[in-house]
Order: C-alpha cells, then structure tokens, then sequence
C-alpha cells in the first residue's frame, strides 16, 4: 500500500511580511498608550513630591512661627535669628526626614562654601520629579558662585512674588526691595540687608497672617524645569538669588512661564529684551502646564495658556487678588 505524503507547509515570505507588518502596527497603537499610563504615574509622583514638600513646610512653621526663608546669601542678622545663610529646601530638610543632612551644613557659610559641599551636591529624592530628565546631576551654576563648586540639581522651585515687566525688581533679590511695592512680595521672598542701607525696608520669613489673598489663592511651590541648558537648572540648595526661587513677570513679552529657559532667552535676544523673567522661569516636563503647591497644601496644575496677569496675582500673598484656580 502506497501512503500519499503531505509535505510540510511553511509561511512565505509574503506572509511572515504582513505578520510583522501588524506586530509593528499593533506595538505603534499600543505604545503611546504605555508612555502615556507612565507618564501619568510619574506626574502622580510628582504631585506627591508637592505634597510632602507642603506638609514639610508647615511643619516648619509650627516649629519657627514663619514659612522657610526664600534664600538668604546674607547670612545671620536681625531678620534671620539663628537661622544662618540658608534657602528654604535647606531649611525644612528635618521635616523630609533629612535631620542628618541638615546637621551637616554649616549655617555660618553659604552654600557654595566648601565646608557645605556634602549638603549641596547631595541628591534629595524628595525634590525630583520623575518626568524631569535632568535631575541627579552635579553641575555648577552660571552665576553666583565660583566655578568650581558643584550644586546638585533638582526640579521644585519657590514662589518668590510677582515684578511688572517695566521694573524687573524681583524677590528673589533683596537688593531690589526699594524698588518693588510690597503688595507684589510672595510666599518664599528672599530675605538679608535689602541694600545695605538704614533706610532700605527689611521683609523677614513671611507669616501665615501675612497671607491675606488666601492661603488656598497662593502659589507656594512650583516645578523649575530646563531641557538644554543645564547650567541654568534648579539647584535646591543654591542660596543665589533665582536658582531655588521663581517668579511671575507680568507685562514683558518673553515666555518665562512653561518654556524652556533656552526657548525663552532666544525670544528675548531677538526682540532685545532682557532676559532676567527667563531666569525666574516656572516650567515642566509634563504636557500643557506646570504643578504648584498651594499655601493650603494642594496641589493644582496650572496651564501655561493661564492669563498672565491672574497669574501674577495668585503669586503674591497681599494684593487682594483673590481668582482661584
């Protein structure tokens, strides 16, 4: 008897194509999708990071009376009993877990001092958002100290006030606090010797009374991110001016809010403008808009399309702007 053999059929080339074909198709459907749901944790973490920030803060002001010094490249004086040269993510370190680090720092120097290395190059996990790829480097800043002391970055960065685009006095800065009307003064303002004069007008640690806009209308902590210019990054333990502090300019055309400070700088170069509001940027890696801590503790995300003047108003902790978000 004769058996008939049905030789073996494989796929053909034309078929293993159209397979691949609707792998690939089925993995350029699914992969947004995957980028997305990580995306959505990590501004989750993000938003938690906010969070513990918030309830760090008050905390330090139950123990000091007043919320954290802005920055203070000033040192100890009779606006800053005890509490040395310090910017406020030194300052609420024991109440993020961090007591062992803060004892490390030496409140009679300034941060970029040598003695104060071990504190600002350290990595506080606390101060990073995921979605923010230029975080856990050590780099020294463009400004404010030599160039051969490293700061290690970070992303969350406090709300110093609001300055009108035709003055571009900022709190960050007590040298300006003659020239800025104390209505525009925000939650984490620097604080030192204004300048250094009998007559220039001290601002201490802001209280809670102070806040007379509404602790739920103010603006406490926001995400400071940069893509390109990594020297111009947020650096949580910097005590210079802007590098741990931001602000709202209102009424100047550069884009100091949700873009890049590269982006931003450009358009000031180009329209021959100056590029401090740049330097005072709040920005993000997340799409739309930038997370901000409120004085309440809550966190809300703030779209970049916000107007401008709203904005500065939810900056300030006495203007009497009272538009909730």
């Amino acid at each position: 008897m004769h058996t008939t053999r049905h030789p073996h059929r494989g796929f053909t080339l034309i078929e293993l194509l159209v397979v691949i074909a609707i792998i690939a198709i089925l993995v350029a459907l699914l992969l947004p999708a995957v980028q997305q749901a990580r995306e959505a944790a990590r501004r989750a973490q993000c938003k938690n990071n906010l969070k513990q920030i918030g309830l760090a803060i008050h905390n330090y002001t139950d123990v000091h009376g007043t919320l954290p010094i802005g920055s203070n490249k000033y040192g100890q004086g009779k606006y800053v009993v005890d509490r040395g040269y310090m910017g406020w993510c030194i300052g609420i370190l024991p109440f993020l877990d961090q007591a062992p680090l803060y004892n490390r720092y030496y409140l009679d120097n300034d941060a970029s001092a040598g003695v104060n290395e071990p504190v600002r190059t350290a990595i506080v996990t606390t101060y990073l958002c995921p979605s923010d790829t230029n975080t856990k480097l050590k780099v020294y800043p463009e400004t404010g100290t030599p160039g051969d002391r490293y700061f290690s970055t970070s992303t969350y960065r406090g709300v110093a006030g609001r300055t009108n685009g035709t003055n571009l006095k900022y709190w960050d800065n007590s040298d300006h606090f003659l020239n800025i009307p104390s209505n525009l003064r925000g939650p984490l303002n620097s604080i030192g010797k204004g300048q250094f004069s009998s007559t220039a007008t001290p601002y201490g640690p802001t209280r809670i009374r102070d806040i007379t806009d509404g602790m739920s209308n103010t603006l406490l902590v926001g995400e400071g991110s940069v893509r390109a210019n990594i020297r111009r990054a947020t650096f949580w333990a910097h005590t210079y001016d802007s590098y741990a502090l931001g602000g709202i300019t209102v009424g100047h055309a550069t884009p100091s809010f949700g873009t890049d400070y590269d982006d931003c700088k450009a358009v000031a170069t180009n329209l021959s403008l100056s590029d401090e509001p740049c330097k005072r940027y709040f920005n993000s890696a997340h799409t739309g808009g930038v997370q901000f801590l409120m004085c309440d503790g809550s966190v809300t995300f703030v779209s970049v399309n916000m107007d401008r003047e709203v904005l500065g108003g939810l900056a300030t902790i006495g203007g009497n702007e009272t538009a909730g978000l």
